[in-house]
């Protein structure tokens, strides 16, 4: 269809005096128009009106029609007549950002309506007739005003209030690509510092989503709390200091117990989406950090380079096969046993612990591991809270680090987690 195929949709009433010819604005503005296609909605009372104009303008069916509404005082029932006709109408190639729309006469539902059902279908122009009236209520001839504006104002408002709504569901991505389409010669200036705000923080929560915490500290530092609206975002200092601590001790390739809290954290978002196999595949690594972690910690062992002084003979027997281009590199399994051979309690709790191991299991056979399975609901509950739990036993405060590492309104949205 060409670009040029315009279209006038307009309520038609009966008017509020006798003496009142409504039909009279209505034919100059789409006279000025001349649309491709005209569509009258009209009730039974004021379908009279509705033909007038389409004989004053010589319309015939093949440029224009009057769809009766069957109920001119209920709106959800007019909005969704109006919307399905007006929905057939686009299909047929209509340019939505040409479409006029006119409010202008009609019960006050039809032209509530009617401007409800063009902003949903992002339609051009609303409009409608202002006239003045004599001493005696009559309307004055040629007094009529032509008012129309564009809703774009009302779809940047929409578009504010869905990327804020995209945040808060981790949905970075849209939300910035939401912002990036706004217009800002359409915003007020207080619009526009809340637009330049919203993307800095977006981008924020983005990397450190995506585990970039120092780019997460580059971005936030950015961002004006001065609008109400952002106030749901803003994170306590300590938090902000956790997150700059994890990003300096991960470039520095150091796990840490923020970094493990942290990373529970994300496991429980992606569960939250309903992204099992990703919140699995997290927390598969967390039970590996943990281990990693204690090793380090209290061993000085580093999983990628083990060094063979001080371990048990048995140990050694093992743990030499492990030795890769001169380095002894070792993964999750084997990193429990050597804690369970330095009798360490994390490392002979998990020996002993067939229900840990049948869950992590679940991850190998998963798709984003070895196997074809998809992870269960169930099966990302149950291993989120035993994970947490053995957490809780070998790292100090686990629950206050979790506290102060969730973005701030995690936990508000959703009190009721099963972990």
């Amino acid at each position: 269809m060409s670009e040029n195929k315009t279209l006038f949709i307009a309520t038609v009433g009966i008017g509020t005096n006798q003496e009142d010819d409504i039909t009279k604005p209505l034919i100059k503005s789409i006279s000025e128009a001349n649309p491709s296609y005209l569509l009258l909605f009209a009730t039974n009372h004021s379908k009279d009106n509705a033909q007038k104009i389409l004989n004053e303008l010589k319309r015939t069916s093949d440029n224009s029609c009057v769809h009766i509404i069957s109920n001119k005082d209920h709106l959800q029932d007019i909005f969704k007549e109006m919307n399905d006709k007006i929905t057939e109408l686009l299909k047929q190639g209509y340019d939505r950002k040409s479409t006029i729309v006119d409010f202008t006469t009609g019960t006050k539902p039809m032209s509530a309506a009617l401007c409800l059902v063009a902003i949903k279908h992002n339609c051009g122009h609303l409009r409608y007739i202002s006239v003045k009236r004599g001493k005696d209520r009559k309307v004055i001839n040629g007094s009529e005003t032509s008012f129309t504006f564009e809703p774009v104002g009302i779809f940047t408002s929409f578009a504010i209030d869905t990327a804020i709504n995209f945040i808060k569901k981790y949905r970075f991505d849209s939300a910035l690509e939401l912002l990036e389409g706004i217009n800002k010669g359409l915003l007020t200036d207080e619009e526009k510092a809340l637009v330049e705000n919203l993307r800095y923080l977006i981008r924020a929560y983005n990397y450190w989503d995506k585990f970039d915490h120092i780019k997460f500290s580059t971005n936030y530092d950015k961002v004006k709390f001065n609008h109400p609206d952002l106030q749901q975002f803003k994170i306590k200092d300590k938090t902000k200091a956790h997150v700059n601590t994890i990003g300096e001790k991960l470039k520095d390739k150091q796990i840490s117990d923020l970094a493990i809290a942290d990373l529970v954290n994300n496991a429980k978002r992606r569960y939250e989406e309903g992204k099992y196999d990703d919140a699995v595949a997290r927390l598969y690594r967390t039970v590996e950090m943990l281990a990693q972690w204690r090793l380090k910690t209290e061993y000085n062992q580093d999983s990628a380079n083990i060094t063979l002084d001080d371990l048990p003979q048995k140990t050694r027997e093992w743990i030499i096969k492990s030795c890769k281009d001169g380095k002894i590199q070792i993964g999750l399994q084997a990193c429990y046993q050597l804690l369970a051979d330095l009798e360490h309690p994390l490392g002979k709790e998990f020996e002993s612990d067939e229900k840990l191991k049948g869950l992590l299991r679940t991850r190998n056979d998963s798709i984003l591991a070895h196997g074809i399975k998809p992870i269960e609901k169930s099966t990302c509950e149950e291993l989120i809270q035993v994970i947490i739990n053995y957490c809780k036993k070998y790292i100090p405060d686990f629950n206050k680090l979790l506290c102060e590492l969730e973005f701030p309104w995690q936990c508000k949205q959703n009190p009721s987690q099963p972990y």
